[in-house]
């Protein structure tokens, strides 16, 4: 197919898969926040109520407004899994809409559907640029010369390098402990850096990602490369970002700005350019300024008060008047309409007969009329009164509200000249806490006094010039690095990482300026994401093992097969060593009829390379491995045997019947845990069913809470020295599913070895084995032949 077709595929599945999620209110899922606490002037921690498993796909809301923000406004700073907390930088706005919001207020949404979107708008923009890399790499392979004398590559190793450096689109497959990173990819990156070039690392998860840096990182320190070298994008991990400040987007140019300021604050105390007496100094006269600023506050507010009060006076005064002037008018009348009475034929004819004097009413409302005018001339007299008032009070207000700006402008010029973390000053500011602040930066100078002095004395032998040379080079490394973003920052790196799904967005508009991508976990990764790197015109290398857990997709294999309109969707669900079969193929047809057939990869332009040894399984478990998952080659390199343990479950009768809930084998692994582990130890409880990881959840919440009780799918990417596997299916009265390895559409085979590759040290396999054993041919039952030690419950 052109690749006018494949963009076409690309952007139809993903609308077909949106509409799919949308129409049947599927991925969203909402994530609550238990608390907000500011930590910084622009950092917030939030405590949130489960976890996260996609950073990317995070939209920040605020129930009260109904606006959403994307992670592009609210940067995640740092992750921590453990404790279900995130910490957050804002942008200015949101910020302060949430520093002091209730929880209430806001909620997390993480949106698979944002991420669909943001791939389909990839490809409406940069689709008509897809095509196979078909440059080879602009270095030769690497020499013996670059190898550690510990760490020297195998055959199989040194065959993978050549293959890197030699093909446009390459493919190291290889099993868990086979040197994939270690050996493979760290030598590769080491070549591109040692000659000044740029490489690139994505991945599809962020766990993913962090591992593969914990294995490259290890190598560049090895080889004395700065970590300033290296940027990961997105947000870490906390363990990661304990671990590796320094190549983290945000934290890793934070912690260079305190390094600087922590050595200008003691060269300024040494040259008494700005000591921390004359700093306490200007803080306590910016505490005068916040009282100056709340006096002039509250004095213009008290103008206000005033001056509405003489507007109301004013007003009533002149509807006051308006009622004296309407008397005036009707007394007048009255006064017209008796004497023209009195001048009446009428009046002459019965004042013979009559006692009225009309006379003595025209007097009466004569004085009447007297008594108005003079209270008119009252009136006047107050609004005049009032009007004086009114503008000696406006004049008094101008004059407040001037000092009050500049009672505010004061305060932050020295609030910047001192170098204090505070918000901009305004008359919202709070300053009951701004004060409370500036008392804790007093009493940490204060008890810092005597650390600088001490410090001081490094610098004894240089004189003050030398001092106030290195002062303002600090000032100035100071200003570039305030100013230093991550675009200027990627210019300058030589590894830049990110997922795939910040990689397609950062990107999609400039490309990425360099010399080679290397994805990792190519298995786990989908093609319509995957091709998303074919668009620079420079060498491609995956890695990974496309025999563990293929990518997850919310419309599944059988969704696909029965429904035509979903036939697009299989660049979603299909993983990314098959994508040259969409360039081959003439028909999308013919592509999908593949997919669901289970043909194996071409590996024509995508050329590939098995690693075949592992220092991982002892020799039993790889024997199995061969046998079943890795027909091509698999040996172990160890001396050891990999701990099997096979917990025998037998699950009563009426407790089967209960879906894919496997009750019994849920019971013993509670009470195995319970009695061999604890919350902290490296351990972790896997099951291919949402219900028994449930099941086994509301028994162990602290395994749970620590992210170690969880299905096969969510582990992908994690290792543990004990994984307890239970394999619920036969003993819950069920056919196997996801644990039958001969099941193309399941894809049990990858499913159940996506478990055995978790465990490091040893595997415990929950299950009915007396009925297991029957079963030939699966890949479960070769596991159950291979076992070290067996435990009837």
């Amino acid at each position: 197919m052109t690749k006018e077709e494949i963009r076409e595929i690309c952007i139809d599945g993903s609308q077909a898969y949106y509409d799919h999620l949308d129409r049947n209110n599927k991925g969203v899922h909402v994530i609550r926040i238990r608390s907000i606490e500011k930590v910084k002037e622009d950092k917030l921690k939030l405590k949130i109520t489960s976890k996260i498993f996609d950073q990317e796909t995070l939209i920040f809301k605020c129930l009260a407004t109904n606006e959403e923000w994307t992670i592009e406004s609210v940067k995640i700073q740092v992750y921590d899994r453990d404790t279900n907390t995130i910490v957050i930088k804002p942008n200015s706005s949101v910020f302060h809409k949430m520093v002091n919001a209730s929880v209430n207020d806001w909620q997390i949404i993480s949106d698979l559907k944002f991420l669909i979107q943001r791939v389909k708008e990839w490809y409406e923009l940069n689709g008509k640029d897809l095509k196979l890399p078909d440059k080879a790499s602009v270095l030769n392979t690497p020499k013996s010369d670059i190898y550690f004398e510990e760490s020297v590559p195998s055959e199989e190793q040194i065959n993978a390098l050549k293959l890197i450096f030699n093909e446009p689109l390459s493919y190291i497959w290889g099993a868990p402990g086979t040197g994939k990173t270690q050996f493979v990819l760290s030598y590769a990156i080491l070549h591109y850096l040692e000659n000044n070039k740029k490489v690139t690392i994505v991945a599809p998860t962020n766990h993913a990602l962090e591992q593969i840096y914990r294995g490259v990182i290890k190598m560049t320190d090895k080889a004395g490369i700065k970590r300033e070298n290296i940027l990961r994008l997105g947000g870490p991990s906390k363990k990661f970002a304990d671990d590796y400040p320094e190549v983290c987007e945000i934290i890793g140019l934070e912690n260079q700005l305190k390094q600087l300021n922590d050595q200008i604050v003691i060269i300024e105390n040494i040259l008494g350019i700005d000591g921390i007496g004359k700093k306490i100094e200007n803080i306590n006269l910016l505490k005068t300024y916040f009282k100056e600023i709340e006096d002039n506050y509250e004095q213009a507010s008290s103008l206000y008060e005033k001056e509405k009060s003489l507007l109301e006076q004013k007003k009533l005064g002149a509807s006051e008047a308006r009622s004296l002037e309407l008397k005036i008018q009707y007394n007048n009348e009255e006064q017209l309409r008796i004497k023209k009475k009195k001048t009446s034929l009428t009046y002459k004819f019965i004042s013979v007969f009559s006692k009225v004097d009309l006379d003595a009413k025209i007097n009466s409302l004569i004085d009447k009329q007297v008594e108005l005018e003079n209270l008119i001339v009252v009136g006047l007299n107050k609004r005049r009164t009032v009007d004086q008032k009114i503008s000696s009070n406006t004049q008094s207000k101008q004059e407040s509200l001037k000092l009050l700006k500049i009672a505010v402008q004061k305060a932050n010029v020295l609030s910047e000249s001192i170098d204090i973390d505070l918000p901009e000053i305004t008359l919202e500011s709070n300053f009951v806490f701004l004060t409370e602040q500036l008392d804790e930066e007093i009493q940490i100078l204060e008890n810092n006094q005597p650390v600088y002095e001490a410090l001081s004395m490094e610098y004894k032998t240089l004189d003050k010039l030398s001092l106030e040379a290195k002062y303002q080079k600090l000032k100035a490394d100071k200003e570039h690095l305030e100013n230093y973003s991550t675009e200027q920052r990627l210019k300058n790196v030589s590894i830049v990482g990110a997922t795939l799904d910040t990689y397609l967005y950062r990107f999609r508009e400039e490309k990425l300026n360099t010399n080679h991508v290397f994805l990792d976990e190519a298995g786990y990764s989908n093609i319509i994401k995957a091709m998303t790197l074919f668009n620079q015109d420079i060498p491609v290398t995956f890695l990974g093992d496309h025999m563990q857990l293929p990518p997850v997709c919310e419309i599944s294999k059988r969704d696909i097969q029965n429904d035509e309109n979903f036939r697009p969707v299989m660049v979603w669900d299909q993983s990314a060593i098959y994508l040259e079969d969409l360039f081959a193929q003439d028909q999308l047809n013919t592509v999908v009829s593949n997919y669901l057939n289970g043909e194996r990869a071409p590996f024509q332009n995508l050329k590939k390379t098995n690693l075949t040894g592992t220092f991982r399984f002892g020799k039993s478990l790889a024997d199995v491995l061969q046998q079943y998952v890795y027909p091509e080659g698999f040996h172990s390199k160890l001396n050891t045997e990999t701990e099997i343990i096979i917990y025998n479950v037998k699950n009563a009768a009426n407790n089967r019947g209960r879906g894919r809930l496997n009750l019994a084998e849920a019971n013993a692994i509670v009470n195995l845990v319970k009695n061999n582990f604890s919350p902290e130890a490296s351990v972790a409880v896997l099951a291919p069913y949402s219900a028994q990881v449930r099941a086994i959840s509301n028994e162990l919440p602290a395994y749970q809470q620590n992210n170690k009780v969880l299905t096969v799918h969510k582990s992908q990417g994690q290792e543990w020295d004990t994984v307890i596997y239970s394999v619920c299916d036969i003993g819950n009265g069920r056919k196997p599913w996801f644990t039958d390895s001969q099941n193309a559409m399941s894809s049990g085979l990858n499913n159940i070895n996506t478990a055995i590759s978790r465990a490091k040290e040893r595997l415990i396999m929950v299950c009915d084995e007396d009925e297991w054993v029957h079963y030939n041919g699966q890949l479960i039952t070769g596991i159950l032949q291979a076992a070290t030690k067996r435990v009837l419950v």
